[in-house]
Parts: C-alpha cells; sequence; structure tokens
C-alpha cells in the first residue's frame, strides 16, 4: 500500500492542492489516520480507484473491476450502499441542476434578455457622460433666448420646450447605445 500527503497525492495526479481538499470534502479519498500527524495519509492506489469510479456519477459500470451487485467494486469497498446512493443522488442533482442553470444562462443570453456586465458597465458611464454634456449645454443654449423674454409663461414655456428636446434626443441617444451593447454582446458571445 503506497501513501502519500495531499501535496504528494496532488503531484501524482497532476492537479492542484485544492482539487484534493475538494476531493477529501466530497469523500472520494481513502484516508489513513496516522498518529503524531495533524492530516492523514492518502492510500494513493485505493483513492485513485475512487476517485476514477465516482468522476461520472451517472456511471456506475465505469470502474475496471465490477460489482455483481452493481457499481464498480473500488467505490462498494469503501462505502456503505446508502452512503453510495446518497453520494450519487448529490453529486447527479448538482450536475443536473448546474446544467439547467448554464440552459437557463444560454437561452436568456440568446433572447437578449442577458449582457455582460462590463458591456452594461461602460454603456452607463457612456450616458451618464451624455446626460451631464447635454444639461451643461442647456444654460448656453437657452440663455440668449431667455434674455429677451419678459413674460413668466413664455419662460416657462420655453425652458419646458427646451429640456423636452435634450430629453428626446438623450432617449435617442440610449436607444443607439442599447442597440450598439446589443451587437457587442453578439460579437463578444462569437469569439
Amino acid at each position: 500500500m503506497r501513501t502519500a500527503s495531499f501535496a504528494e497525492f496532488a503531484k501524482i495526479q497532476g492537479v492542484s492542492k485544492p482539487t484534493v481538499s475538494q476531493w477529501k470534502d466530497e469523500g472520494r479519498l481513502v484516508l489513513i489516520p496516522v498518529e503524531g500527524r495533524k492530516y492523514p495519509l492518502v492510500n494513493v492506489e485505493a483513492s485513485q480507484r475512487l476517485i476514477a469510479n465516482t468522476t461520472d456519477p451517472a456511471r456506475a459500470e465505469n470502474g475496471k473491476i465490477n460489482n455483481p451487485n452493481g457499481g464498480s467494486l473500488a467505490v462498494a469497498q469503501f462505502l456503505s450502499d446508502d452512503q453510495l446512493t446518497h453520494k450519487m443522488k448529490v453529486a447527479r442533482a448538482h450536475r443536473e441542476e448546474s446544467e439547467a442553470l448554464l440552459a437557463e444562462l444560454t437561452l436568456k443570453e440568446k433572447a437578449g434578455e442577458l449582457v455582460l456586465a462590463s458591456l452594461v458597465d461602460q454603456t452607463i458611464v457612456s450616458v451618464a457622460a451624455d446626460i451631464r454634456l447635454s444639461l451643461e449645454r442647456l444654460p448656453a443654449k437657452t440663455s440668449s433666448v431667455l434674455s429677451e423674454m419678459t413674460s413668466r409663461v413664455e419662460i416657462e414655456k420655453y425652458l419646458m420646450q427646451s429640456i423636452d428636446e435634450v430629453l428626446i434626443d438623450l432617449a435617442q441617444n440610449i436607444r443607439n447605445k442599447r442597440n450598439e451593447l446589443i451587437q457587442q454582446q453578439d460579437i463578444e458571445v462569437e469569439l
């Protein structure tokens, strides 16, 4: 029986240490407690079989040595039927939930309901700059006409008309930016 520390087992498997820790948390390692050591050692061969046999929980016969009662013998040696059934159900449910979420996101993205956050941020900054610029130009645009007006009603009417024009222009600008955002999203998704 060959044993290894978590770090050594990670090297043997060609994976990161966090992956080995995840396998430990998932119950996919055969561990051997050693007196005087804070962490147990990994039974290399048994853990490799257990990992191989639990990689795809949808296949119960994916091990090389099969158990006549179903499932692989390597897994059956280390887990009771209840534990194995529970782990497989949890793994299958997790996989199905992930696949459903991914399918939903893909559908929303294709329907134009989902846009990259970076593109939205970029557009918001651009729109905010346009609003500020439009409002800053309003006094210069209206002051010469307003200075010649004497009636309060005329002044209010002219200001409202000027503000409406700015808002209509901004609304059109926002629609254009929205369309540009959708086109950018389509291009980035294709890449």
